[in-house]
C-alpha cells in the first residue's frame, strides 16, 4: 500500500509542478506595470521629446485656409450648357487667362491652383484653393476674375434666354 501512496504523492507533486508552470509562463499585467515604472525615466524623455517636436513643427507650419467661390450655370432652370463643357472652358481657358492677367497684377506672389468641383445634380460649380490668411484680397480677386469670365462667356446665350422668355411671358399675357 505504501507504494501506491508515493505514486499518489507523485502525480499530485507532478500536477502541482506542471500547473506552477503554466502560472509562471503567464505574463500578468502588473508585470508589464512594473517593467514601465522601471524605465519611466526613459519613457517620459520620449514622450516630452516627441511632444516637443510636434508643438515645434506645428508652429512653423503657416495657416492655410480653404478659399472657395461657387457659381450656379442657369440658375433654377436647365444650365446654359453641359456641367463638363463649363468644367473644361474653366478649367483650360478661363483659369489660365486669369492667372496670366493676375501674374501681371500681383507679380510677386507665388502661382496659383485652383480646383474645379462639379456638384452632382445641381447646376452648381465649385472653385477651391489653399492659401494663406494675408493673401485673401489675392484669392478673393482671382476667383472674381474667374467667375466674371465664365458671366462674360454666358452673357449673349442669357440675352437670347431672357429674350426668349420675355417672348413666352409676351404670348402668355396676350391669351
Amino acid at each position: 500500500m505504501k507504494r501506491i501512496k508515493n505514486l499518489k504523492d507523485v502525480q499530485e507533486q507532478l500536477i502541482h509542478e506542471s500547473v506552477r508552470e503554466e502560472v509562471d509562463e503567464e505574463l500578468s499585467i502588473l508585470d508589464v506595470w512594473i517593467l514601465l515604472a522601471g524605465h519611466k525615466k526613459i519613457i517620459l524623455a520620449f514622450l516630452a521629446l516627441f511632444t516637443l517636436g510636434g508643438v515645434f513643427i506645428a508652429s512653423q507650419k503657416p495657416v492655410l485656409y480653404t478659399y472657395t467661390a461657387s457659381i450656379e450655370i442657369g440658375g433654377s432652370t436647365k444650365p446654359v450648357e453641359s456641367m463638363e463643357t463649363v468644367r473644361s472652358k474653366l478649367e483650360n481657358v478661363f483659369i489660365p487667362m486669369a492667372m496670366r492677367e493676375h501674374q501681371k497684377k500681383y507679380s510677386h506672389e507665388k502661382k496659383l491652383s485652383l480646383n474645379v468641383k462639379l456638384w452632382d445634380k445641381s447646376n452648381l460649380v465649385m472653385l477651391e484653393s489653399m492659401g494663406s490668411e494675408s493673401a485673401d484680397e489675392f484669392y478673393v480677386t482671382f476667383m472674381q476674375m474667374v467667375a466674371d469670365k465664365m458671366v462674360n462667356d454666358h452673357e449673349p446665350r442669357n440675352g437670347v434666354m431672357k429674350n426668349a422668355i420675355l417672348a413666352e411671358r409676351a404670348i402668355a399675357e396676350r391669351k
